[in-house]
């Protein structure tokens, strides 16, 4: 039998496994060819699959071998999936992403995010290029985009350059902004300057949490 007849057994098993885990073992023998037919399965089955650990083995197997491009794409839909598990690997892939892609990918995907876990991963992926995400996300603030995540980003980005983000955030004319960056800072003080306090102690909407 061929190399490419076995990755078309392959991908055509997955359509016929009833099995969520015989689903999962066939994604193993595909992330091994790497190849078109690989690639095409594992799309579908990381697109429509309703079991979430195939679909968690199916993106794992796609980041090991797309491009740049088509992991922006893939990395993109999953991090809107409802199942977290699924969310999580792609809130980890997108580290294997320029800052460039991977920081405006994350403030659009996560806008919706609340889930604590999946917002620790994106903001420790965005962290080994974190002069990069300050600027990327200064620019957006100053545009009046993803504020809020931003806030919720930062919280979970151990990198100097994020506390340059927090004074255009906290003086910002939306309650819900003032609200996260209030939520950032009791979390990271060590983020905090006297003119972003100030603000804050003073703003009603900010401190309510904080009782």
């Amino acid at each position: 039998t061929s190399r490419a007849g076995m990755e078309q057994s392959l991908a055509e098993g997955t359509r016929g496994a009833l099995d969520p885990r015989a689903r999962v073992r066939l994604i193993a023998g595909l992330r091994a060819f790497q190849g078109d037919r690989s690639r095409g399965a594992l799309r579908q089955m990381l697109h429509g699959d309703p079991a979430p650990e195939v679909r968690v083995a199916a993106l794992a197997a796609l980041g090991d071998f797309v491009d740049a491009a088509e992991l922006e794409e893939v990395a993109g839909r999953a991090l809107t999936d409802p199942d977290r598990r699924v969310r999580l690997g792609a809130a980890r892939l997108i580290r294997r992403l320029p800052a460039e892609r991977g920081v405006p990918l994350l403030l659009r995907a996560l806008r919706g995010e609340d889930d604590p876990g999946v917002l620790q991963v994106a903001g420790e992926s965005v962290e080994a290029d974190g002069d990069a995400f300050a600027s990327i996300a200064l620019q957006a603030a100053e545009q009046g985009e993803d504020l809020a995540v931003i806030a919720r980003l930062a919280r979970h980005t151990r990198h100097p350059a994020v506390a340059g983000l927090v004074p255009s955030l906290a003086a910002h004319v939306q309650p819900e902004v003032r609200a996260a960056v209030s939520d950032l800072l009791r979390a990271r003080p060590d983020l905090a300057n006297d003119s972003a306090l100030s603000g804050l102690l003073a703003d009603p909407v900010a401190t309510d949490g904080a009782d």
